[in-house]
């Protein structure tokens, strides 16, 4: 009889030792959870202490050992079949062959607007026979809960965008003042051509679909403040609506809302998106060829996939630093098809569409590289780090080592830290911080533990390729002042602590009751509040300098706006074509520069109207002491002194304000106009 039930006493205790082992193994990963969690905080708290980031590390990597509570679930979908010989002749080579006649409309100098009707039409006849075979899509539903998400994220996201966009920031940068009027010029112009960068353009010589983009604005709202800066805000917008589609389709709904929000709330990203510079052009390039891409992987259709190449050839004309996504873009596909090789044949048709349409779309830009490659480069050649000028002042001035070699691992090293110790002096608002808060920077560690962990999942493979790809050549192989050339990292950067928050919360709080899926939301929750309000402080206090004080030119603009409605403004020490913030400030009030390049000139050659205010730089003295002396009752104040340069204008008072009776007075600059 022990015989016989020996066999089943060992069976016994072999499952009360798996049960344990799997007991012991469950609570592992729950207290790693929450101390991944605990660790990250404390991490961010000390201001990246190195003890603290292996903690953050290692418990990272044995929470991710169990279930992985961002990756993608769903099947693979139907392969997508070649186009009928009688569809692909029909409707999509017609319209390749007229974008590639447009490109050689364009070699060949023919008229501008030729050569954009004929690629207009090729658009349109690809873009709608690709439509017409789409076929039925099969990718994720989204579901009411999806929609009330997304529409919650972008509410928020467009109310801090839009709060006093036409006041804040008060410092107004000759990027913010240059583009709009740039794009503004080249709308006028009928005979534009659009697949090539302004004539005499210097620095700023891109494309002109980057400088059609900074006009839309204008538009409608007309040439100012506004209308300059809504572009930018309907692309940040934009950019945050389009990475929270795409996450949700490749992954979940919590990484998706928790990607977005980080992202809304993101200083450096809401920052970009409140100058009138273009800079965010390149968010929203990635997140848009991100929400493609997510559709063509998720739900391969013929529409998608030419969709996709649209997208990618148009993208790479928007702001310069944009043509990095399409180099990013093919890495991360390259990356795709080495670790899903059962899906290679699956990926050939769409892919093939693709690279077909974006060369054909991209052609014209093509042919403008070729043609004026040396002026649209020059800017780029000018800060990478390997020209001599630049890697002389490195060696020197920076690094001070002799080895090149040396130079570009430094740099390498402090980019791809840029969420965490990067530095940006733009003077829009005087600020210098790295491209996150600490919270969001030190959840990035364990996030990139998980993302390296799961390297097969669509997502990680995405956001590691466009983040780290950005950061290392917008801020690694080019040395520049400021992140304008590396917003391209920040959308898909907020899934990297989106995927260390969700699976963390996901582990700690897994169980079939329903407290638990309460408790997993609820610690969501608290921590991207923490990480917003940390955001939304650096933004609404931490940039102050650009809320109280503008530049010179920038000041004497609010100056204007302010009394335009009472007095007839004078600013004798602005000539034409004065400061590009001034003139934007002004662009819509019935105010003229004055012409001389002297001050005093220009005050000794004005007629009072009997209502006047001059409004005088700090350093224009005599032109100070001339109006005192020739309007003996003037009243003279400071105006927003300086804590350390003390006042940089005056303002000069001569006569009594208008009254709303007496607005209809003549101004300098309505007598020229009549």
């Amino acid at each position: 009889m022990n015989v016989t039930n020996a066999p089943a006493s060992a069976g016994t205790g072999r499952r009360h030792a798996s049960r344990w082992t799997a007991w012991l193994l469950d609570a592992t990963r729950r207290v790693s959870a929450l101390a991944c969690l605990a660790s990250a905080y404390q991490f961010a708290v000390t201001l990246f202490d190195p003890r603290w980031l292996a903690a953050t590390a290692i418990t990272a990597a044995i929470a991710n050992t169990g279930a992985r509570w961002w990756a993608d679930t769903s099947q693979p979908p139907t392969p997508l079949t070649w186009p009928s010989r009688w569809r692909f002749c029909g409707w999509l080579l017609p319209g390749w062959l007229l974008m590639a006649g447009a490109a050689a409309g364009k070699a060949t100098h023919q008229s501008p607007r030729l050569v954009l009707v004929v690629w207009l039409i090729g658009l349109a006849w690809v873009l709608g026979g690709a439509w017409l075979s789409a076929g039925v899509p099969t990718g994720r539903r989204a579901t009411a809960g999806v929609w009330i998400t997304g529409i919650v994220i972008v509410t928020f996201a467009a109310a801090i965008r839009l709060w006093s966009i036409d006041t804040v920031p008060r410092d107004i940068h000759c990027d913010e003042g240059t583009i709009p009027m740039t794009a503004r010029a080249l709308w006028a112009k009928p005979d534009l051509d659009w697949f090539a960068p302004p004539a005499r353009a210097g620095a700023y010589a891109m494309m002109q679909l980057h400088f059609s983009l900074a006009a839309l604005g204008t538009l409608p709202l007309g040439f100012n403040l506004v209308g300059a800066r809504m572009s930018d805000v309907v692309l940040g917008i934009l950019s945050i609506a389009l990475l929270f589609d795409g996450v949700r389709r490749v992954t979940n709904l919590r990484v998706a809302a928790v990607s977005a929000t980080l992202l809304a709330a993101n200083h450096c990203h809401v920052a970009f998106s409140r100058i009138a510079s273009g800079y965010i052009q390149s968010a929203f390039v990635v997140s848009l060829a991100f929400a493609v891409l997510s559709r063509v992987w998720t739900a391969p259709t013929i529409f998608n996939a030419v969709l996709l190449g649209i997208v990618m050839a148009l993208g790479v004309q928007t702001y310069s630093a944009s043509v990095m996504s399409l180099p990013l873009l093919f890495a991360a596909l390259g990356l795709v098809m080495l670790l899903h090789p059962s899906r290679r044949r699956a990926l050939l048709v769409p892919l093939s569409l693709f690279v077909v349409t974006l060369i054909t779309a991209a052609a014209p830009f093509g042919v403008a590289l070729w043609q004026q490659g040396d002026e649209m480069m020059a800017r780029s050649r000018e800060i990478n780090i390997f020209s001599p000028a630049m890697m002389g002042g490195l060696k020197s001035g920076v690094y001070h080592t002799e080895s090149t070699a040396a130079v570009v691992a430094y740099q390498a090293w402090n980019a791809i830290r840029g969420f965490h110790i990067g530095h940006d002096a733009q003077p829009q608002y005087g600020i210098d911080v790295p491209m996150a808060d600490v919270y969001t920077a030190a959840l990035m560690i364990p996030g990139a533990v998980l993302v390296v962990r799961g390297l097969r999942e669509f997502v990680a493979i995405n956001a590691l390729v466009f983040t780290s790809g950005y950061l290392l050549l917008g801020l690694g192989l080019q040395y520049a002042p400021g992140f304008n050339r590396t917003t391209g990292a920040l959308p898909l950067g907020m899934v990297v602590p989106a995927i260390a928050v969700v699976q963390s919360a996901a582990t700690f709080w897994a169980g079939r009751w329903r407290w638990c899926g309460w408790a997993r939301d609820l610690t969501l929750a608290a921590v991207v509040v923490l990480c917003v309000a940390a955001n939304l402080q650096i933004y609404f206090v931490g940039y102050g300098r650009g809320w109280l004080f503008g530049d010179v030119g920038s000041e004497a603009g609010w100056v204007a706006r302010q009394y335009a409605s009472q007095y007839t403004i004078h600013l004798p020490s602005f000539p034409q074509p004065g400061p590009e913030g001034l003139r934007m400030i002004i662009a819509d009030l019935p105010i003229t520069l004055p012409p001389n390049p002297d001050a005093l000139t220009n005050v000794n050659l004005t007629e009072p109207t009997g209502a006047d205010l001059f409004v005088v730089r700090s350093e224009d003295k005599a032109a100070r002491e001339a109006l005192l002396t020739r309007f003996p009752d003037a009243r003279l104040q400071e105006y927003r002194r300086h804590p350390v340069h003390g006042p940089t204008l005056f303002l000069i008072f001569v006569g009594q304000p208008r009254t709303k009776g007496d607005l209809t007075a003549e101004t300098p600059s309505r007598r020229e106009e009549g």
